[in-house]
């Protein structure tokens, strides 16, 4: 819709045009009313979304190519890798590097890098880690190569890569940021009115609270001494949108170097 000189989605998020069922309709041939139990491999790609009330499953989150379609706060975009082959590695997707953003909307392209420093290089037998034709290579590696890494695509999860890379890891303390807890989070004003954009200089308090009611001085959080999940939150919070994006299939994942410089993607 065009809105003044520029092309704008206007229409309000409670009214959706495009919902799970039509997703999965374009997609699959068949209407789903979540974004469980089904996948785009038809076409090969994923979905992204920015709110995590209902998370896309895994499959969706490791498509067969590393093009994604997402769902953001303005509409939909598609969000894609630089990979010099379009279907690679299974565990190519941890370090996905370089992406590019495109708002149709807008008709802008943004491009970003991404790492994600949870994810090590995976010592796998190079007989099943690639799908790529190699020289003496067998039916039945080349059968084991693909259950492998169908199987990891099924049961594996960026949030479980987390909880795997780290000792003792809590369900809780690895699960995804829930929009309740975007929401229960407050900045203390006094911080925020004297160190304006430094929030690293900040004090939290997380909990829901009701708008007449005094936190408590001692219940004040200051950032240096926030939990690993509670900074997250913040970030997750304060971030530009498109990090949002980007952490809902990187959790840890650092956005840097966009391009054009300075500006930060509409999702």
């Amino acid at each position: 819709k065009h809105v003044g000189s520029s092309n704008v989605c206007t229409k309000p998020l409670a009214d959706d045009c495009m919902t799970p069922k039509l997703l999965s309709l374009l997609l699959t041939g068949e209407a789903r009313t979540s974004y469980q139990n089904w996948s785009g491999d038809i076409f090969g790609i994923g979905v992204l979304r920015i709110n995590n009330d209902q998370p896309p499953n895994n499959q969706l989150l490791r498509p067969i190519k590393q093009i994604w379609l997402c769902q953001g706060d303005t509409g939909y975009s598609t969000f894609f890798l630089q990979k010099k082959k379009l279907i690679g590695r299974d565990d190519s997707l941890d370090q996905p590097g370089k992406a590019f953003h495109w708002n149709c909307w807008s008709a802008e392209l943004s491009s970003m890098k991404i790492s994600s420093p949870i994810f090590g290089a995976e010592p796998v037998s190079s007989t099943v880690s690639d799908d790529s034709e190699e020289e003496g290579r067998t039916v039945m590696d080349s059968i084991c190569a693909k259950i492998r890494s169908e199987h990891k695509r099924n049961l594996a999860s960026p949030w479980a890569d987390i909880a795997i890379s780290t000792a003792n890891a809590s369900r809780v303390q690895h699960s995804p940021i829930l929009d309740d807890e975007l929401k229960a989070l407050k900045f203390h004003p006094d911080d925020e009115k004297y160190y304006p954009d430094q929030y690293r200089r900040w004090r939290f308090h997380f909990g829901a609270t009701s708008n007449d009611s005094a936190i408590p001085a001692d219940a004040w959080i200051p950032f240096y001494r926030l939990r690993e999940r509670q900074r997250l939150v913040v970030e997750m919070k304060l971030a530009p949108r498109i990090v949002a994006l980007v952490r809902s299939r990187w959790p840890m994942a650092k956005v840097t170097d966009f391009s054009p410089r300075g500006q930060y993607p509409i999702v």
